[in-house]
């Protein structure tokens, strides 16, 4: 056990002797990421609204619990959200913008969403471009209704009706920047480990007695000692 707690002790301090290259690693790590972010990575904007489906069937029969509604009308929204990514509706998108975008764009930029086990369904639209994403969310939620009524049933109502986003969504700068810093300090310690396991030097006497079990009977010392330690005794000689 002590020499399980010399062994960290003399890692922790050899961490500590590199200390220099650490922080290096670490502010490079953060500068990188911070770097990356603001140049290469486009700001995203989001856009979105409410649809409320409800199962008419279930009501006209007048169910004998409400929950039974509320489950049908959910896996309805779970039906609707992937009617709604077939080329068919993303068709009726893409055209309704005029060529803008593409089908397959609409599909990759618009998700579905049941907002927790309930009857309303989330629409939400990320792009690069705030118009577009305002645009792809309002004509998905002006078109959604009859579309979807009209192959799978039941009653479709808007919500919340889409909003031009005036601020980027993402990405973070102050998070990348963070997980950058983490991990140029996760680099540094690696390496300053790496140094000291791969560092034979023994740097004092006590250091050889506790790593061979060996007394030392003397020690030479560096060229600053000698330098340091050349004074004149009582004889006018000096100490070597």
């Amino acid at each position: 056990m002590e020499e399980e707690e010399i062994s960290l002790l003399d890692l922790a301090s050899a961490l500590l002797r590199r200390w220099k290259l650490i922080v290096l690693c670490a502010v490079a790590g953060a500068i990188c990421a911070f770097s990356f972010t603001e140049i290469f990575i486009a700001p995203t904007y989001q856009s979105g609204g409410l649809l409320y489906v409800s199962n008419s069937q279930l009501k006209s029969q007048q169910a004998e619990i409400s929950t039974q509604q509320q489950q049908a009308a959910y896996n309805l929204v779970v039906t609707y959200s992937e009617i709604l990514k077939s080329e068919t509706f993303t068709t009726i998108v893409a055209e309704d913008l005029g060529g803008a975008v593409t089908p397959s764009e609409v599909k990759s930029m618009v998700t579905y969403e049941a907002v927790g086990e309930t009857e309303l369904m989330q629409v939400s639209v990320i792009s690069t471009e705030p118009t577009i994403a305002y645009e792809v969310a309002r004509s998905v939620i002006a078109n959604a209704p009859g579309f979807l009524t009209g192959i799978a049933g039941g009653e479709v109502t808007e919500i919340d009706n889409a909003k031009e986003p005036t601020a980027p969504i993402g990405p973070s700068t102050v998070k990348n920047t963070a997980i950058g810093l983490l991990g140029g300090l996760a680099v540094g310690l690696a390496l300053a480990f790496v140094m000291h396991m791969l560092d034979t030097r023994v740097r004092s006497g006590q250091e050889l007695s506790d790593k061979y079990g060996i007394p030392v009977l003397g020690e030479i010392p560096g060229w600053d000692a000698l330098m340091k330690g050349g004074t004149a005794d009582e004889g006018g000689q000096d100490k070597k």
